[in-house]
């Protein structure tokens, strides 16, 4: 039986387990007082070959169901931390296994943990690019359909995205120049000057602004009215990323 463990779930899951013959796996375990969580906790090897319910209890480990009449258990360690174990245990006859069995597993099981370990990153890199896939759907199909005119951008100033009404208030060489460029290189003159010092403001002093009038002219110069807000966004360290700029034409 292999059983991988994973900590912070407290669950010994079992998804390897031959008997009789056929191969099977058994719905998680919690992790308790058992033999399995026995040398989990411990980190150590454990052989009992005859006597196992009597040298259990002496071990301070509940027996579940049918004892066992011979039991092996090896850890499966990683940089110091217990993910799994192997078991090995004969439900009819004493003896079953020696401590040539016990040097064997033990030989296998760096091996296995690392397989383990591989296995794990894996499921839970693909969980991250599963989830990474649905909020970049969710962010685009956001972007593409609110009226409100929304971008992002970085600490720098320069705009990372931008949705498709913020778009629309460009020409079309502003709008293929966007990427990774500021409002200094998008718009000419005082009007991209005050923009870009705005921007970097609430990025320097971390400080949101919320619900200014702002007066701005459009593609054809004409005079419009606009609710914006602007936002850093700030991570857990306390750098701020970048700014989220929000507005909604009132005019």
């Amino acid at each position: 039986m292999l059983s991988p463990y994973i900590p912070n779930s407290q669950q010994i899951h079992i998804p390897y387990l031959y008997e009789g013959g056929k191969l099977s796996s058994i719905d998680p375990i919690a992790l308790g007082e058992g033999l399995t969580s026995q040398i989990l906790n411990t980190k150590e090897s454990l052989l009992l070959v005859r006597n196992v319910e009597e040298e259990s209890k002496l071990l301070g480990a509940k027996v579940v169901g049918k004892a066992a009449k011979s039991w092996l258990g090896v850890p499966l360690i990683l940089m110091g931390q217990a993910i799994g174990a192997i078991i090995v245990q004969d439900l009819e006859r004493e003896g079953r296994f020696i401590e040539k069995d016990r040097v064997f597993l033990e030989t296998l099981a760096p091996q296995l943990a690392i397989a383990i370990r591989n296995a794990q990153l894996l499921d839970e890199m693909s969980l991250t690019l599963r989830k990474y896939d649905q909020e970049q759907f969710l962010l685009n199909s956001l972007l593409e359909n609110i009226p409100e005119k929304v971008y992002f951008k970085d600490a720098n100033g320069q705009y990372l995205r931008a949705s498709r009404s913020w778009l629309e208030q460009l020409s079309p060489e502003q709008r293929e120049a966007i990427n990774k460029k500021t409002d200094l290189d998008l718009f000419a003159g005082e009007s991209g000057v005050e923009q870009h010092e705005l921007d970097m403001d609430i990025i320097f002093t971390k400080v949101p602004s919320i619900g200014v009038i702002e007066e701005k002219k459009n593609l054809d110069g004409d005079v419009i009215w606009e609710w914006t807000s602007r936002i850093p966004l700030i991570e857990i360290s306390g750098r701020v990323a970048g700014l989220l700029g929000i507005s909604q034409d009132i005019t």
